[in-house]
């Protein structure tokens, strides 16, 4: 890949910045609309025999009154090695409050619970060496890609909310 942004690359880059610069630049306390649901699901991906923990984070639809059905776009939030489904609270709540659709992932093998069991501590520079590798990456790779399917699939459903979501760019 070139070093410079596809168009479309480019914008989505563009509305990201912009939207954690609003949020970061607002006075205390304000918000371009409220969030409306903060739910946590389970989602099972039955060819693997691997759950999934999703937080999903719905934006108020009365905040946003000219998004129609089928158009919000949808970020979905992947923490790093250690994290847990409230990572990226801040971002994922101004995603939401800027009219988008948050859903955190949890990756079951490189969250909290699975450094936890390696490492001592996040000092403990070996033991933080030994959580990550090839078979894990590959795990969280399918778990987006799982993650991806489950929402073109609930939107084409047309299950409860999803109708509302955009799942392809």
């Amino acid at each position: 890949m070139t070093r410079s942004a596809t168009p479309t690359r480019r914008a989505c880059l563009q509305a990201l910045l912009g939207t954690a610069l609003a949020a970061r630049a607002a006075p205390a306390g304000a918000q371009s609309g409220p969030v409306n649901a903060v739910v946590d699901e389970t989602w099972t991906d039955t060819a693997r025999k691997q759950d999934v923990p999703v937080r999903l984070r719905w934006p108020d639809p009365g905040a946003h009154p000219g998004a129609h059905p089928g158009e919000r776009p949808v970020v979905l939030f992947s923490h790093g090695l250690g994290g847990t489904r409230d990572g990226g609270s801040v971002w994922g709540e101004a995603w939401a409050r800027a009219g988008l659709v948050v859903v955190h992932l949890l990756d079951p093998g490189s969250d909290l619970a699975a450094v936890r069991a390696v490492a001592t501590s996040f000092s403990d520079k070996a033991g933080l060496r030994a959580a990550p590798g090839a078979q894990q990456l590959l795990a969280r790779l399918r778990d987006v890609g799982f993650v991806l399917d489950q929402i073109a699939l609930r939107h084409a459903a047309r299950q409860d909310r999803w109708t509302s979501v955009r799942p392809t760019a």
